[in-house]
Protein backbone atom coordinates (compact mmCIF):
# COMPACT_ATOMS: atom_id res chain seq x y z
CA UNK A 1 0.00 0.00 0.00
CA UNK A 2 1.47 3.31 -1.08
CA UNK A 3 1.35 6.23 1.34
CA UNK A 4 0.77 9.83 0.26
CA UNK A 5 3.76 12.13 -0.11
CA UNK A 6 4.66 13.93 3.12
CA UNK A 7 3.71 17.28 1.59
CA UNK A 8 0.25 16.00 0.61
CA UNK A 9 -0.42 14.25 3.92
CA UNK A 10 0.68 17.25 5.98
CA UNK A 11 -1.79 19.43 4.05
CA UNK A 12 -4.60 16.89 4.53
CA UNK A 13 -3.94 16.59 8.26
CA UNK A 14 -3.18 20.32 8.68
CA UNK A 15 0.10 19.62 10.47
CA UNK A 16 3.71 20.56 9.81
CA UNK A 17 5.46 18.60 7.06
CA UNK A 18 8.25 17.87 9.58
CA UNK A 19 5.77 15.99 11.77
CA UNK A 20 4.83 13.72 8.86
CA UNK A 21 8.46 13.28 7.79
CA UNK A 22 9.45 12.35 11.36
CA UNK A 23 6.56 9.88 11.63
CA UNK A 24 7.52 8.27 8.29
CA UNK A 25 11.15 8.09 9.46
CA UNK A 26 10.21 6.45 12.77
CA UNK A 27 7.93 3.91 11.06
CA UNK A 28 10.66 3.15 8.50
CA UNK A 29 13.27 2.65 11.24
CA UNK A 30 10.97 0.14 12.97
CA UNK A 31 10.44 -1.75 9.72
CA UNK A 32 6.81 -0.80 9.09
CA UNK A 33 7.53 1.25 5.96
CA UNK A 34 9.91 1.01 3.04
CA UNK A 35 10.97 3.72 0.62
CA UNK A 36 11.33 3.16 -3.09
CA UNK A 37 13.05 6.36 -4.17
CA UNK A 38 10.85 8.45 -6.43
CA UNK A 39 8.14 5.75 -6.44
CA UNK A 40 7.15 6.67 -2.89
CA UNK A 41 6.79 5.19 0.57
CA UNK A 42 5.03 1.89 1.09
CA UNK A 43 3.65 -0.09 4.03
CA UNK A 44 5.62 -3.30 4.42
CA UNK A 45 3.37 -6.37 4.47
CA UNK A 46 5.99 -8.69 5.97
CA UNK A 47 8.08 -7.47 8.86
CA UNK A 48 11.10 -9.59 9.77
CA UNK A 49 10.63 -11.40 13.06
CA UNK A 50 6.90 -10.74 13.14
CA UNK A 51 3.92 -12.50 11.69
CA UNK A 52 2.58 -11.33 8.34
CA UNK A 53 0.05 -8.54 8.50
CA UNK A 54 -3.33 -9.15 6.96
CA UNK A 55 -5.13 -6.04 5.77
CA UNK A 56 -8.87 -5.93 5.31
CA UNK A 57 -9.67 -8.89 7.55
Amino acid sequence: MRLPASRVLSRQLKVSRNIVKNAYHDLRSHGYLSSAGTRGTFVRVHIAGRRNLEFGK
